[in-house]
């Protein structure tokens, strides 16, 4: 797949319409609503520029606006163009048009002071009438465009803003700095951040951003990164699940505290009055705990081996089930703090008197149908914490809060990962359909890429396919590619093979392919695997269960 368009350098902007595809350089932005003109900047002379997108001219001249570089600029309107630089001031300008050359004028509405640095960059709203600048101060500016005056302050980033976008439908705002992505609402308020960076030794600056916008309500609505490292990165505005500090906080007080270090004295160093901030910290404790005071879970299976006389899975088996990382936090949550039904809690309290010695001489005898009649199966609970169940149910000591997750990335053709990329470039735009179908890629060299969203996943080039030029025998039997011998991609690990070592057909629902489609023998073998164990998985709690009622 080669570039649909190619610039005479970086790319500034892209902009999708219904004819197909505009792009221009940077220090350039298309005015609307035709987007037949541009609006330049950045000359020796501090002038502003307005050329003709297809002869590339200068149609008009604007001297003497300002006496500093012109960093940024944004067409809110066809008659309204916001400019911003070293001044540290941002001015707005009412643009007259005439087919006359001499009534072509370019009057200055008002100056808006509140940066203290030099402004970087500049997004505009027509939707919300707003207009939002970036500054080196670290800070970004609401303006209003209706009153021309101070709206609300966007402190705390992490360095210099270097772009931004405005949700059209939402009105938010994505704000980013060094490799921190920021989101707000359009009142100012935060509302969700993330560090984009990864491990590695290239930078990864954030240089330009995107958001979609088909509906309000949609979730598929995604926000766009394109870093200097060349990846494409893409993020969603999800609610999630979170300790609830305030009650998470006085889960257990002083007293039992120490009852605790008394009982346990290797938890003295633990600190268990503090939230449980991260799903990190929750399974360092639990492994920790785990493996000094004997695990509940291997209790709980040691007693249903013996009590009930089934089969229960082992522990690949439950981590099979519990597909998500929300999933396992749940279970290891009501593991660990019994934060659920008083049953459940009777039967952690149970096998805890029963298997792990106590600390007092007093003991009370429990008779086996007692324990029975107590006891949930680790079944029970892997089937209660599968995916999609109770997602949209807020579990006791939790809080709703919304947090950007990543979805995916591109990396084709730009990318410095990828050793089959011989020209790889930081990207510098991105403009994504407004039907969600396509995404468009400018990079640093002034080419600009198309990814179509299809409907048959599996049957087009997809993002970790290798190119085509990357390999010229086959990966398994190295036989030479020729017209005889095709190429033909994995749709699983992306590699090349020949039609021999890539007879195999399967789903592959980790890429959301339901239909059959070419694997090579190994991705076979391990997708075959992963099925059959998902339907065992999926099967044990419906036998379990038939074995109880009996």
């Amino acid at each position: 797949m080669s570039s649909i368009k190619e610039l005479k350098t970086a790319v500034g902007q892209i902009i999708h319409i219904e004819k197909g595809m505009l792009a221009v350089e940077q220090n350039k932005v298309l005015i609307p609503s035709s987007f037949s003109r541009y609006l330049a900047w950045g000359f020796a002379d501090f002038s502003l520029r307005i050329g003709s997108y297809e002869t590339e001219k200068a149609v008009s001249v604007f001297e003497n606006l300002d006496d500093n570089d012109i960093l940024c600029a944004v067409c809110a309107s066809s008659r309204t163009l916001v400019t911003g630089g070293t001044s540290t001031v941002v001015n707005v300008w009412h643009l007259n048009i005439s087919q006359s050359k001499e009534r072509r004028q370019l009057t200055l509405k008002q100056s808006l002071f509140g940066h203290t640095e030099a402004v970087t960059c500049i997004a505009a709203s027509s939707s919300y009438n707003i207009t939002v600048s970036g500054s080196r101060d670290r800070t970004c500016i609401i303006w209003d465009l209706s009153r021309l005056v101070f709206v609300r302050q966007l402190p705390g980033h992490q360095g210099p803003v270097a772009c931004l976008a405005i949700n059209e439908a939402t009105g938010d705002i994505a704000t980013c700095a060094g490799t921190f992505l920021d989101l707000w609402s359009v009142n100012g308020d935060p509302i969700a951040k993330v560090n984009t960076a990864t491990v590695g030794s290239r930078s990864q600056q954030i240089l330009c951003v995107c958001m979609s916008h088909v509906m309000e309500w949609d979730e598929q609505n995604v926000i766009m990164t394109g870093s200097s490292d060349g990846v494409v990165r893409m993020w969603s505005a999800e609610f999630v699940q979170v300790p609830n500090d305030s009650s998470s906080s006085h889960a257990i007080d002083e007293n039992d505290l120490e009852q605790l270090n008394e009982s346990c004295p290797e938890t003295k160093d633990t600190d268990y009055s503090s939230s449980v901030g991260s799903e990190s910290s929750l399974l360092d404790r639990y492994k920790s705990q785990s493996a000094k005071t004997g695990k509940i879970v291997h209790a709980v299976i040691n007693s249903d081996e013996e009590d009930e006389g089934c089969s229960t899975p082992d522990k690949n088996s439950i981590q099979s089930a519990t597909a998500s990382i929300e999933s396992a936090i749940d279970v290891l949550v009501e593991l660990e703090t019994g934060s659920v039904d008083s049953q459940e809690v009777g039967e952690s309290s149970l096998v805890d008197d029963v298997k792990v010695s106590s600390s007092t001489s007093d003991f009370v005898v429990i008779t086996e149908s007692e324990v029975k009649d107590q006891y949930t199966s680790p079944d029970s609970v892997i089937q209660k914490y599968k995916p999609g169940y109770r997602r949209n149910t807020l579990r006791e000591g939790f809080q709703w809060q919304r947090q950007l997750v990543f979805h995916s990335k591109l990396t084709m053709h730009t990318a410095y990962e990828r050793k089959d990329n011989l020209d790889p470039a930081p990207v510098t735009a991105l403009a994504i359909s407004k039907d969600h179908k396509t995404v468009y890629v400018g990079d640093q060299k002034g080419r600009v890429f198309s990814w179509s969203v299809t409907d048959q996943p599996g049957r087009v080039v997809a993002d970790h396919w290798v190119k085509d030029e990357g390999r010229d025998s086959c990966v398994s039997c190295d036989a030479k590619f020729s017209t005889t011998i095709r190429r033909h991609h994995c749709r699983n690990c992306g590699q090349l093979f020949c039609s021999k070592c890539s007879n195999h057909q399967i789903e592959i629902h980790r890429l959301k392919i339901l239909k059959p489609v070419r694997v090579c023998q190994a991705c076979y073998n391990i997708l075959k695997a992963q099925i059959s164990t998902d339907s065992i998985i999926s099967k044990k709690p419906q036998s379990v269960k038939s074995k109880q009622s009996k």
